[in-house]
């Protein structure tokens, strides 16, 4: 039912309910469906009172709605079944029909002979869904090395509508000028043999949007912001002078890594004179065959008035409705049993809500839910579902803007602008500063204040914002000019904005700290982190000058220095300044969800990887468990995250767990390809893991790919690169690929040697393995200098010492059992073994090696036995 939604309404094999939905939505009486019986028309009095007894009964919960149903049949069968057949329409959102007859009905679809075609440049492999709009079918490119999926869709075979034919035309017409990441696009169109018209389109995999929050239970605050990606489709549609007509939650799906599409303009309206419009547009627009889902169209479309693009906002708020609630409102044109319209009022969504939907939601019960929802939002959607479309939200955007102020706690249009509410709201946003004492004072001046505040702060942001713009536009722009003795590089240029805005930004310290923090994130790319550091730290000095000593501006600067520290071979700076970070943003108010996530995952990752601490282990899993409920779940953090928990969970002897972790890493990897560095280091993880548990020809095309990645995006010299060979010659030394094993590690160690971050643990470690094929190749003198290279490495470590003595101690038994000196090898392994298990992390990867490496050994070379 996914792709199928792209067709609008999707059959229901039980007889004719998409055409009594129909005439719902056109206030039509519908025809008469009883089986075995020639259709007839209903009358208009009963079909007032079907519609009356629908709008009542959808309003009930499940075992309500059954006995008020069972009643119904004993007063008045025929309405309770076309209650009945309308419930079951409306529980689907799949009634999409025109007053004209617009539903298909079985016969009418002939759909199998296109299966297996070859329409355009694809070929139709199977029917996904088909209704008042045709069917849609999936399809491939015709050139497997395209490996292209697409959506095709078209009118049924046999089917000679002329007002569909045109509604197709107009179709593509209008998606041809949508081109958004959150609107499903047309890749392609024309007729097919038989002269029906079709379009291609991208293939959605994915839920529609609340069944998408249900399942992953997404909190209120996620479901905004979800909501917010469908008001950004719609706003743009609009801006192309579009009007949907027909948004619900069906035509909203969600992909799997939580990416809204926006689907089916197959009703749409371009915003234009009548005139604009060609003869069969006039012709449908004049008979009113315009149509529309009951649940979710706007006042003045179910009375066929002009629809503009606030009938789309109407629409809008119908689905937050149901987001936030799990029900929809009643339709706002129900009528009387005399025929005449019975507005009634719409419930707040705090009153709507249920319990049922609480747990939805991942609350514990219906109060909290009911208070999550109560004030704000209440307006927000109350606003949004005005009767009067002068009243609502002037746009999509408008009303997207207001559901933001209510995420960032600030005070919302849709609530009367009183004092008291935004004293309130400044408060609740500033607790640290309002004390039990003062809040009479606020209270008397605080809404003026605050007011006159926020105007001030945003002209300054704004001048700031400009000013900048002004002085990096000229950087750019000089690029080329005699500023320049020779053609500039980029570090050139870099180096020329940093001064640049040292001096023009002498008075303004916040507006450097943000730059600073930029020009970091570059120089640490050049691979200059001397320079990346001192940006930082000029940024957090400044930051703290101007935001505060413990804002979140200063926690990011920490943690962003971490990895720059780490680089320089300051392993033990770097994880103080990590924890502080990480400290600092869980004692801010409100706490920041997406900055303390990425800290505590990067803080647990390095202490996983560098510390060889699988202490840090249940902070990981806890940081990615609330990565995986985001609204847009960071696959490359999730995979990296997973992976660097393989090993520890293998050397603490719970195989099952790595396995999963492996798992759960791979799936994560297949949902993000774009190459991030933690999509590179995810695979760095499971490649290395495989090695170390003996499975080195499955781990050789994981790290050649991250070979190729990193050396396609960094170059052959960049540090990342030299470590991805290190890995590489690693997997050699066991696959006895000598020669090849040790050109990588001597370019490894080459590369390393010559960058400005020279990590003494990854260079001691890379001396180690340099070690390895020096011994395998018996090239005893050699192997002997690099353990001494190795060693003075270690002797500059802090934390890290440990780790890499443990390395040294096995590897220098290898060495030795090479050259004969079998004994004193047992010596060795047996002392690096007891070495790991009194200095390291229980589940250290050295612990696991150092033994695994020692019960290899005394298989090899048994305990002689005592006569």
């Amino acid at each position: 039912m996914v792709a199928a939604r792209l067709c609008g309404t999707v059959w229901q094999p039980d007889g004719q309910f998409a055409i009594f939905a129909a005439r719902v939505a056109t206030n039509a009486p519908p025809i008469r469906s009883q089986p075995g019986v020639h259709m007839t028309s209903l009358t208009p009095d009963e079909w007032a009172r079907i519609t009356a007894q629908f709008d009542e009964v959808r309003q009930l919960d499940a075992a309500n709605r059954r006995a008020r149903l069972d009643l119904l049949a004993l007063a008045d069968p025929l309405v309770a079944s076309e209650v009945v057949a309308l419930l079951d329409a409306d529980a689907d959102d799949a009634f999409l029909e025109s007053e004209s007859g617009g539903s298909l009905s079985h016969a009418d679809v002939i759909t199998s002979r296109l299966i297996g075609q070859t329409v355009g440049a694809y070929r139709i492999e199977r029917e996904i869904g088909h209704g008042g709009m045709g069917v849609v079918y999936e399809a491939r490119h015709i050139d497997p090395s395209l490996a292209k999926h697409v959506a095709i869709k078209t009118l049924a075979i046999g089917l000679n509508r002329p007002e569909l034919a045109w509604r197709f035309r107009r179709e593509r017409q209008i998606l041809a000028r949508l081109e958004h990441p959150n609107i499903a696009a047309l890749y392609d169109g024309g007729s097919t043999q038989d002269g029906l018209p079709y379009l291609v389109m991208e293939y959605v995999d994915g839920l529609r949007i609340d069944h998408w929050c249900d399942q992953q239970q997404r909190s209120i605050a996620a479901r905004i912001d979800l909501f917010r990606q469908v008001c950004a489709a719609v706003q743009f549609a609009h801006t192309k002078l579009i009007v949907h007509r027909d948004l619900k939650p069906g035509n909203v799906l969600v992909t799997r890594d939580g990416v809204v599409k926006l689907l089916d303009f197959g009703i749409a309206k371009l915003v234009l004179a009548e005139d604009d419009l060609d003869d069969a547009s006039a012709e449908l627009t004049r008979a009113g065959m315009v149509p529309h889902t009951t649940a979710y169209a706007s006042p003045e479309q179910l009375r066929g008035d002009d629809v503009t693009t606030v009938s789309d906002v109407y629409s809008l708020g119908v689905v937050l409705y149901r987001l936030l609630t799990g029900v929809v409102p009643p339709s706002r044109d129900t009528r009387s049993t005399s025929g005449a319209p019975a507005q009634a009022a719409v419930q707040p969504p705090s009153d709507a809500a249920t319990a049922a939907h609480a747990a939805q939601c991942g609350l514990p019960g219906l109060t909290p839910l009911r208070e999550a929802l109560h004030g704000e939002l209440d307006a927000i959607v109350l606003m949004a579902l005005r009767d009067e479309p002068e009243r609502r939200y002037a746009s999509a955007e408008a009303l997207s803007a207001d559901l933001l102020r209510f995420l960032k706690g600030m005070p919302v249009q849709a609530k009367p602008d009183t004092l008291g509410y935004r004293v309130r709201k400044f408060v609740r946003r500033q607790r640290a500063l309002v004390t039990a004492s003062s809040i009479a004072v606020v209270a008397l001046v605080g809404g003026a204040l605050s007011a006159t505040l926020a105007a001030r702060a945003a002209r300054v942001e704004a001048a700031r914002t400009a000013r900048v713009a002004r002085v990096l536009q000229g950087l750019i722009g000089s690029g080329a000019s005699t500023q320049y003795t020779s053609v500039p590089t980029l570090l050139t240029v870099l180096d020329s904005a940093r001064s640049t805005v040292a001096t023009e930004f002498a008075d303004d310290d916040r507006a450097r700290a943000d730059a600073y923090d930029v020009f970091a994130g570059s120089y640490f790319g050049f691979e200059r982190p001397d320079l990346a550091l001192l940006m930082l730290d000029s940024a957090r000095v400044l930051h703290s000058r101007t935001t505060g000593p413990a804002s979140l501006e200063v926690a990011r600067d920490l943690a962003g220095s971490a990895d720059i520290v780490i680089a320089l071979g300051a392993t033990d700076s770097a994880f103080a300044r990590h924890r502080l970070a990480v400290q600092m943003m869980r004692q801010l108010r409100p706490v920041p969800e997406q900055d303390l996530n990425d800290a505590e995952v990067e803080l647990s990752f390095n202490e996983i990887n560098l510390l060889q601490d699988a202490s840090a282990l249940p902070r990981m899993v806890a940081a990615l468990e609330r990565e995986r409920r985001a609204v847009q779940p960071r696959w490359d953090m999730i995979a990296m995250g997973e992976s660097a928990m393989i090993l520890p969970y293998f050397n603490q002897k719970r195989p099952g767990a790595a396995d999963s972790a492996y798992v759960r890493s791979e799936e994560a990897l297949q949902r993000d390809t774009t190459a991030t560095q933690r999509y590179k280091t995810a695979l760095a993880f499971q490649g290395q893991s495989l090695l170390v548990r003996g499975r080195p020809a499955e781990a050789e095309p994981k790290i050649r790919q991250l070979l190729v990645l990193t050396e396609r995006r960094l170059g052959a010299g960049h540090y990342l690169t030299a470590q991805a060979q290190n890995l590489l010659a690693r997997i050699m030394l066991p696959l006895g690929r000598y020669a090849e094993g040790r050109a990588l590690i001597d370019s490894a160690i080459a590369n390393n040697e010559a960058a400005v971050a020279r990590d003494p643990m990854y260079l001691g470690e890379m001396y180690v393995t340099l070690t390895g094929f020096e011994t395998k190749l018996r090239d005893w003198r050699a192997a002997e200098a690099s353990l001494a290279k190795a060693a003075a490495l270690r002797d500059k470590l802090g934390a890290q010492r440990p780790i890499l003595t443990v390395s040294i101690q096995y590897t220098t038994a290898a060495l030795e059992e090479e050259q004969g000196r079998v004994e004193q090898a047992r010596a060795t392994f047996t002392r690096a073994a007891a070495l790991a298990r009194e200095t390291l992390s229980p589940g250290a990867k050295n612990i696991g090696l150092a033994e695994e490496k020692l019960r290899a050994f005394t298989l090899r070379h048994p305990v002689p036995v005592a006569r």
